[in-house]
C-alpha cells in the first residue's frame, strides 16, 4: 500500500510532462499550423478588405458583392482549417492524458448488479467481413449481461442476384456466430460442472484449479485468434432486426 501511494505521488509531480513527451512533436506542429493559418487569415482579409473598401468607395456594387462573396468563401475555408487544427490539438492532448481503467475497476463490474446493455451494430450493404469484425468488437466488450443486435438496413427484397446472396449471408451470420459462441462456451460449462463435482467429493487443490483455468483461457484465446484470422467474430448472442 505504501509503495502504491509513493508511486502515485512521484507520478503526480512529473506525470503530465512524461505523458506529453511522445506527443510533443505533434503538438508543436499543430501550434505552428495554427500560427500560419492565423497569419494567412490576417493577410488575406487585409488585402481583400482593402479591395472591398475601394470598390465600395467607387460605387462598384457588383464587383463589391462578388468580392464579399469571395471573402465569405475564404472565411469558411479558414474556419474549417481552424476547426481541424483545434480538434487535432484536443485529440493529441486527450491521447496524452488518457489512462486506461485498472483491471480491478473492470472486474468490479462483474461483482455488482450491472444494468442491461444492448449493443446495436447497423449495416447497410456492408461487406460480410466488416460486419463480422464489428460484431466481434462489440461482443468482446467487458460488460456483463450484454446483448449484440445486428440491424440490417438493406432492402428486404432485392432483385439483383449479388444483393440477394449478400443479404442471405448477412441474415445467416448471427446464427453462424452463435454456433461458434456456444462451442466456445461448452468448455467452460463442462469445467464448471467438473469443478463443483470435485468440490463436493474431495478437496480442491488450488494449483491444479489454476492450471485448469489457465488452460481454458488459452483455448478461448486460441479460438478468438482463429475467428480473427478467418474473419469470423462474436462471443455473445446476436439477434437480427430489419427496418
Amino acid at each position: 500500500m505504501t509503495r502504491d501511494i509513493g508511486f502515485t505521488a512521484a507520478a503526480g509531480d512529473s506525470g503530465s510532462e512524461l505523458a506529453l513527451k511522445p506527443y510533443r512533436r505533434d503538438i508543436c506542429a499543430t501550434y505552428v499550423m495554427l500560427t500560419l493559418t492565423t497569419a494567412a487569415l490576417v493577410l488575406a482579409f487585409r488585402q481583400l478588405g482593402g479591395s472591398l473598401v475601394h470598390e465600395l468607395a467607387a460605387h462598384q456594387w457588383s464587383i463589391a458583392i462578388g468580392q464579399l462573396a469571395f471573402m465569405l468563401v475564404v472565411a469558411l475555408l479558414l474556419w474549417g482549417n481552424f476547426v481541424y487544427q483545434l480538434t487535432r490539438l484536443g485529440h493529441v492532448y486527450r491521447c496524452a492524458t488518457h489512462r486506461p481503467a485498472l483491471r480491478e475497476d473492470l472486474e468490479r463490474t462483474y461483482d455488482d448488479h450491472a444494468q442491461p446493455l444492448a449493443i446495436l451494430v447497423p449495416s447497410y450493404k456492408e461487406e460480410i467481413g466488416v460486419v463480422r469484425c464489428a460484431l466481434l468488437s462489440a461482443a468482446l466488450q467487458e460488460y456483463p449481461g450484454r446483448r449484440v443486435a445486428l440491424l440490417i438496413d438493406d432492402p428486404p427484397h432485392p432483385q439483383h442476384a449479388g444483393s440477394i446472396a449478400a443479404l442471405t449471408a448477412l441474415r445467416e451470420l448471427p446464427h453462424q456466430l452463435q454456433a461458434l459462441f456456444d462451442a466456445a462456451a461448452t468448455d467452460f460449462v463442462e469445467a464448471e460442472h467438473a469443478y463443483h463435482s470435485r468440490r463436493s467429493r474431495t478437496g480442491l487443490i488450488e494449483r491444479q484449479e489454476l492450471d485448469t483455468l489457465a488452460h481454458l483461457y488459452r483455448r478461448a484465446s486460441y479460438r478468438v485468434n482463429q475467428w480473427g484470422q478467418t474473419r469470423c467474430c462474436g462471443s455473445q448472442p446476436c439477434t437480427t432486426s430489419e427496418h
